[in-house]
């Protein structure tokens, strides 16, 4: 008969009740296998992670009643929720040792060896076979027993047992030696499956993903990335779906993704610089949804080759409706317009406004678009006008021809005012626009400014991509007649034609000018007409309109002189013929507001024909110029030994006062001697002495551009050219230059840098 305490443990076990409620760890699997494969499983049957540390296994050999061997478990070792801790013999193959948390190399059991379970405070909380008692071979478990067999716990065991005979031998699925199929994991009815929960959504780019896909455009930028989603009880039905604006971008079987996490790989997304927020849900389950924002799209990478895209080269934006935008070809061929359009984005992008373009851009020449209600000073220079031009400083301007944006004035969505009252002139170095209008925009980069309403220079952009002349020059006819060419000989000299009839000689309306922007004025040049009836010499003027203010002094027939003047803005001009004969050399040179005219037989001794003060802006523009006289008969000119730098000047007696003379020269030497002084900026040339070529490293704080000069010691100019003041140059010395010393200089525009350089 039994006795009422083995049928009180009957009925438990029928009922499936062994213990209280889940709350304590037990072992859920034990293998002895063949030699010294061995382990043991503990299993955390709480929904909670279980701090394990201290906790010991304790093994009783051959029916002893004190443990052989202890294996303690190490400190800060915890168990996650529902999942396992496995000790192995260091001896056991390694299909076990790969599941193994910790290993130990001391004796372990036999199938007669009695196993516990130790809490932290010496508490036995789950055991294998009697203490003290030595079964034999082994104890009976089910179908199998203690030795070679490998026993895992029943899903329906809740914690463990103390009692081996008729209790704890009957809680075990059994399963031959050597298993490995069950060790890492359990499955237990104390895990209760809760709500289905997307607990963390993360992202990985890959490095170097960024596709043009062949195009400088970037609205067809791409990168990949790979997402990854963590979730728990996931549902067994359905799909695990990736959203990105309201579209599933992708989507994968819930039933084929791992039990807590899946990695969305290899996505191919825009490169857009835009926010990136994603929503991913299990769709069988229509609370196991998160939407989270994964920071920002890569930037886009499309690149425009440069000087091969139309870009913008000034924006006005003035009182009133003065507003102005001019396009700039940079190419060497003609651009149709028909497919291009100039879009408006205002106020933070709430308004989209579009001008269609018309007609062509020459090679290095400039369509300009003006409000047609701005000054007239603003529509003469305009190729088109339009009423919708009406941009103010904060709104985006963008280019684009018929594939995508090719350039872009301001920041899309960024409503703050970047350009107001103010005219923007692209720099000299710039060679292509900026075709992504999303990102962060700065006119510092990339822009000169000027006062609001500046318009002198509208219709002309000078650039590195289109200088077509040396010394910077840039080819430009002044007025509507556009019947001038320049061309540069093989040996430098510059041939200029032009056929346009002024209204009269002198008066610098219409004529063939190539020039470039210059402050420090002393402009001179061998000037010889060799065919036409028409005027050539040296022009300074404030602006390139019609009515802009000049000096000029010219030759007619190569045997008279004479200077020309517009002293304001659409004032008349003035027309004076100067006592010099077959002269060879005129000279321009500004100092203060002065500018005095001079004339030379051999380009070194010089007689001042004139002095007159004039004010008409602290920079303007600077070249040699042709007039014909009608549109039925070209003049044409040569201008050698072209030069804007500073020389040794000897004044000669001539119908001009002694003393203006005396004050001409000491004026003009002062401006030497300042040009050569150093400053507190310095320049580094390397390697000096020098053989072929010099580098120069300019101070880190210059930007814009500047204009660089080498000259002798006697003050001849060798070698003169406009350079970017934001780079190093690395200059190639002239060919057949002699050795010794020279000045380098540099103008800024505000100061004057030098060094002294030694050609070996």
């Amino acid at each position: 008969m039994k006795s009422l305490l083995s049928l009180l443990v009957s009925s438990m076990l029928a009922l499936g009740v062994y213990a209280q409620n889940c709350s304590t760890p037990f072992f859920s699997e034990y293998i002895e296998g063949s030699s010294n494969t061995k382990c043991l499983e503990i299993y955390n049957p709480t929904s909670s992670p279980l701090n394990i540390a201290g906790y010991q296994v304790k093994m009783y050999f051959n029916g002893a009643v004190s443990s052989t061997t202890n294996i303690t478990i190490p400190a800060n070792t915890t168990i996650a929720p529902y999942d396992v801790y496995v000790i192995c013999n260091s001896g056991s193959t390694s299909s076990f040792l790969a599941q193994a948390d910790l290993t130990n190399n001391n004796s372990w059991y036999n199938g007669d060896d009695a196993v516990e379970l130790v809490n932290s405070t010496g508490t036995v909380v789950d055991r294998v076979g009697v203490v003290g008692t030595d079964p034999g071979a082994s104890w009976t478990v089910g179908t199998g027993t203690t030795a070679d067999f490998t026993l895992v716990r029943k899903a329906s065991v809740a914690t463990g047992s103390l009692s081996w005979p008729g209790s704890g031998d009957q809680q075990w699925d059994v399963y031959p030696q050597n298993t490995a199929t069950y060790l890492g994991a359990h499955t237990s009815d104390c895990f209760v499956p809760g709500p289905c929960t997307i607990s963390s959504i993360s992202r990985q780019d890959n490095a170097g993903s960024c596709s043009s896909n062949g195009t400088p455009y970037v609205a067809d930028d791409t990168y990949t990335t790979d997402i990854t989603v963590e979730y728990t009880d996931k549902p067994s039905a359905g799909n695990l779906t990736l959203s990105i604006g309201g579209s599933v971008v992708a989507s994968v079987a819930a039933s084929a993704v791992p039990t807590s996490s899946y990695t969305f790989q290899d996505l191919v997304l825009p490169a857009n610089g835009a926010s990136l927020t994603v929503t991913v849900a299990f769709d069988d389950d229509a609370a196991c949804v998160a939407t989270v924002n994964l920071g920002s799209n890569q930037s886009p990478c499309s690149q425009l080759a440069a000087c091969s895209y139309l870009f913008f080269s000034e924006y006005i934006e003035g009182t009133s409706n003065n507003k102005c935008i001019e396009i700039y070809n940079p190419t060497s061929t003609a651009i149709n317009l028909a497919q291009y359009g100039v879009f408006m984005s205002f106020n933070g992008g709430t308004f989209v406004n579009t001008i269609p373009l018309n007609g062509s851009i020459e090679p290095g020449g400039t369509y300009v678009i003006c409000n047609s209600s701005a000054w007239a000073d603003f529509t003469s220079k305009a190729d088109q006008v339009s009423p919708d031009l009406t941009f103010n400083g904060n709104d985006v301007v963008i280019l684009q021809d018929g594939n995508g944006v090719i350039d872009a004035i301001g920041q899309l969505g960024n409503a703050t005012n970047f350009g107001v009252d103010v005219t923007l002139r692209r720099k000299f170095g710039v060679v292509a626009g900026d075709n992504n209008p999303s990102d962060a925009f700065s006119a510092a980069a990339e822009w000169d400014s000027y006062p609001v309403n500046t318009f002198w220079g509208l219709g002309y952009h000078s650039s590195s991509c289109n200088q077509g002349l040396s010394d910077g020059l840039a080819p430009f006819v002044v007025g509507n007649c556009n019947a001038g060419s320049v061309t540069e000989l093989p040996n430098g000299d510059l041939f200029v034609t032009n056929s346009c009839a002024p209204p009269a000689i002198g008066d610098g309306v219409t004529m063939a000018f190539p020039n470039q922007t210059i402050c420090n004025l002393d402009l001179s040049a061998q000037v010889s007409i060799v065919s036409g009836f028409g005027n050539a010499g040296l022009m300074y003027r404030a602006n390139m309109g019609n009515g802009s203010p000049y000096v000029y002094i010219f030759t007619v027939g190569n045997d008279r002189v004479y200077f020309a003047t517009r002293r304001t803005q659409n004032g008349i001009p003035q027309v004076n013929f100067l006592p010099a004969f077959n002269v060879n050399y005129l000279r321009l040179v500004r100092v203060g507001n002065v500018y005095r005219g001079m004339s030379s037989t051999n380009g070194q001794t010089w007689n001042m024909l004139f002095q007159i003060n004039l004010n008409i802006g602290n920079c303007g523009f600077a070249g040699p110029a042709v007039q014909g006289t009608n549109v039925n008969s070209t003049t044409q000119a040569i201008f050698g030994n072209l030069s804007y730098g500073l020389q040794s000047v000897q004044v000669q007696s001539s119908t001009v006062q002694a003393a203006d003379q005396v004050s001409a020269r000491l004026d003009v030497q002062a401006a030497v001697e300042g040009q050569l002084m150093t400053t507190a900026q310095q320049l580094e040339v390397s390697p000096n002495p020098a053989a072929d070529w010099i580098r120069i490293n300019l101070p880190a704080t210059l930007t814009g551009e500047g204009e660089l000069q080498l000259r002798d010691l006697a003050g001849r100019v060798v070698l003169r050219k406009n350079i970017d003041l934001s780079q190093s140059q690395e200059l190639l010395l002239p060919s057949g230059m002699a050795s010794g010393v020279y000045i380098l200089s540099v103008n800024t525009g505000g100061e004057i840098i030098s060094a002294k350089v030694i050609k070996q």
